[in-house]
């Protein structure tokens, strides 16, 4: 194995770890060293881990270049940097694998035995466009994995499932397999959650003059309108029962029948779909069909949900804070590290949207240009545990004294708010004497 990193540490880790494994190590500085090796030993070199990040000539140059030069080696791009645009071109352009530094020996071992069994992924040619338009954002080995799907599947005409919970950036998924796919035809999407059921079909798969009350033109549908391009079914697991049997028959004649039509149109739109169910259990309880399931699930991806990934949570911060504040055109100058310790504590029901919400409240609502923890909202994690459908009986259920429950509050509310004694009487809503009062009888401090 060739090892190529400007840090000599690296070469010595991979040879720690592959003791005994009958790996020999050997090491090159930069890209320019790597490719004056991999001409005159390329035919006993076996595998190249190759860092992004290099002196001169990056990692990616450098594998272009070995891939010009025929040099068909299996290849592992790894970095401390990690993101989707690196992970998915790096697939996309048939890299190996991809891994995120510092190794692990379990992922490098395992890396071995995937060469050693020849399970090479077959990868797809060039991105179409940058990853980051798209909006995901993170380093995590979830996240990687999600990028290096995307790369994997989107020269490809199969259906993909995206699944995940609500808020974690399902629809950004699917806009990065459009844009990585080469597709010059249009992008589109439909929540089926969201348009009534009477009109979801007309839709999707459009209608002719005078097919129903109202109807006093002909229109293409959704699908028709997406052609050359990639049309995702947002949401489908809130699609009715009637309508899957219908989209089940465009997916397998690839033609779609507008309602009150005679003819067929071909279908010539690359289909996803997404939702926030599990679709084996909708499929066991009669709400999805079953041969519909296997048809979109030809490929899936699981958008993991934002706790399972909380080393993501201070670059989607960052990120948040950068785009939003130029949307709104107010310049942060900083942000309090207290803001950062508090956002990583949560557990983020609401996922990546829930915490893009609480960074524009705090952008809106911050002063002088830096964010504090008193610009933050009361977080759900962080209201007192509700043991039933009552709140009232469940604060019985505690003992928790009228005065008690008021001590905590104010206390709360002035540590948000940096103990701004206005800001704070403002959203208690009583007058700031009061406020000044209740300090003293329950002996409160900053």
């Amino acid at each position: 194995m060739l090892v190529v990193d400007d840090d000599p540490r690296v070469a010595d880790f991979v040879t720690a770890a592959t003791r005994g494994e009958n790996v020999t190590v050997r090491r090159a500085g930069s890209g320019e060293e790597a490719i004056a090796a991999l001409g005159s030993r390329a035919a006993d070199t076996t595998a190249v881990l190759l860092d992004v990040r290099l002196p001169g000539m990056d990692g990616l140059q450098t594998f272009r270049l070995l891939r010009e030069r025929g040099v068909e080696i299996p290849v592992i791009l790894a970095t401390s940097h990690a993101t989707m645009d690196v992970a998915a071109q790096a697939m996309a352009e048939g890299a190996w694998d991809f891994v995120s530094k510092p190794v692990r020996v379990e992922k490098l071992l395992e890396l071995l035995a995937g060469l050693r069994a020849e399970r090479r992924v077959r990868a797809i040619d060039g991105a179409a466009e940058s990853a980051a338009s798209c909006g995901l954002v993170g380093q995590s080995p979830a996240m990687v994995e999600v990028y290096k799907s995307i790369g994997r599947v989107a020269r490809s005409d199969a259906t993909v499932l995206i699944l995940g919970p609500s808020g974690t950036g399902k629809e950004m998924v699917a806009r990065a397999i459009h844009a990585y796919s080469g597709r010059t035809g249009p992008y589109a999407a439909v929540n089926c959650s969201a348009i009534p059921e009477t009109l979801l079909e007309s839709e999707l798969f459009g209608h002719e003059k005078g097919a129903f009350t109202g109807a006093d033109r002909s229109r293409a549908g959704r699908l028709e309108q997406a052609a050359g391009g990639t049309f995702l079914l947002d949401e489908i697991g809130d699609m009715p029962l009637n309508l899957q049997g219908k989209l089940l028959r465009v997916l397998e004649t690839r033609s779609v029948e507008r309602i009150g039509g005679a003819g067929l149109t071909t279908l010539n739109a690359r289909v996803l779909a997404a939702t926030n169910r599990d679709p084996a259990t909708q499929v066991s309880l009669g709400q999805m069909r079953e041969d519909l399931y296997y048809r979109l699930a030809v490929v899936t991806i699981t958008v993991p949900a934002l706790r399972d990934r909380r080393d993501d949570i201070p670059a989607l911060i960052d990120h948040f804070v950068h785009t939003i504040s130029t949307r709104l055109g107010r310049p942060v100058a900083g942000v309090d590290p207290a803001v950062y310790e508090r956002l990583l504590a949560h557990d983020w029901p609401g996922n990546v949207r829930e915490l893009r919400n609480v960074i524009e409240r705090m952008l809106v609502l911050c002063r002088n240009g830096q964010l504090r923890v008193g610009d933050m909202p009361v977080l759900q994690s962080e209201l007192v545990p509700v043991q039933d459908d009552d709140p009232i009986r469940s604060l019985v259920t505690q003992q928790v004294t009228l005065a008690q429950l008021e001590r905590r509050y104010i206390e709360r509310v002035l540590a948000e708010l940096d103990w701004n004694q206005s800001r704070a009487a403002t959203r208690l809503g009583i007058h700031r004497n009061t406020l000044r009062r209740k300090i003293e009888e329950f002996g409160l401090r900053a």
